[in-house]
């Protein structure tokens, strides 16, 4: 299965460089191309499903490409920002960009970043195999998609990116599997969250990507903070 690309660029993609060079390469395709920021937000905070890699452009008069990551970098695997101003690069690091494109740049350049970026996401990507239908069957999921796992009885409810899973297994087990990957955190007795995925915090309640949201206990309030340190740069 090809990997996905949206472009948001100023430029009409008959003019565009990027979609050219995404055509080029056999395990991309490309699945949308924006010229208006504003649509592109809309559109992809509707989308079900992550998108493998976004290209953006970060001068866009309408809105900056760094204030478009800010809004959708939960749907994307790998921002990839574009610019001819080299000192925006230290500013992906704010909204978690793999690569910086310093324009103009050769098909040899954006072939050598995207192929290394590909071969990390066929090494590094974790993900465990989930139990279903009495134990009939089997589904891959991946870490990075899980937004929160509710305890649900003997049950519990996995709220992934695309969809809610309800094997039959207790919530202690489930945070035994996960317990070695420092984006999940206990928060009480009944929810295991992703830091990746926390939308904003008030007071005491945690509110995720997906409208879930919960209640943190004194007692993991600890653990939590530690979790969010060690993935966000927090601002005082």
């Amino acid at each position: 299965m090809k990997l996905t690309c949206i472009v948001i660029a100023n430029e009409p993609i008959g003019k565009s460089k990027i979609s050219n060079y995404i055509s080029l390469m056999p395990a991309l395709t490309l699945s949308e191309y924006y010229t208006n920021p504003h649509q592109a937000v809309d559109d992809i905070n509707q989308l079900e499903h992550k998108i493998d890699f976004l290209f953006t452009e970060i001068e866009m008069p309408a809105l900056s490409g760094l204030e478009v990551c800010r809004q959708i970098g939960y749907k994307i695997r790998h921002i990839i920002l574009v610019s001819a101003i080299s000192e925006y690069c230290i500013d992906g690091y704010g909204v978690d960009a793999r690569r910086f494109l310093h324009s103009p740049f050769t098909f040899e350049i954006f072939e050598a970043n995207l192929k290394e970026l590909i071969n990390r996401m066929v090494i590094e990507e974790p993900f465990i195999m989930i139990k279903l239908n009495g134990k009939k069957s089997l589904i891959k999921v991946r870490l990075n998609e899980i937004i929160a796992v509710e305890g649900y009885g003997n049950y519990i409810k996995i709220h992934t990116l695309n969809d809610i899973l309800v094997p039959y297994c207790k919530l202690s087990e489930m945070e035994n599997r996960l317990k070695d990957n420092s984006i999940f955190s206990r928060i009480n007795r009944s929810f295991i969250i992703s830091v990746r995925h926390i939308e904003k915090i008030e007071g005491n309640r945690i509110f995720l990507c997906n409208g879930v949201n919960s209640v943190v206990s004194s007692l993991h309030w600890p653990a939590l903070k530690k979790s969010m340190d060690e993935f966000y740069c927090i601002l005082n």
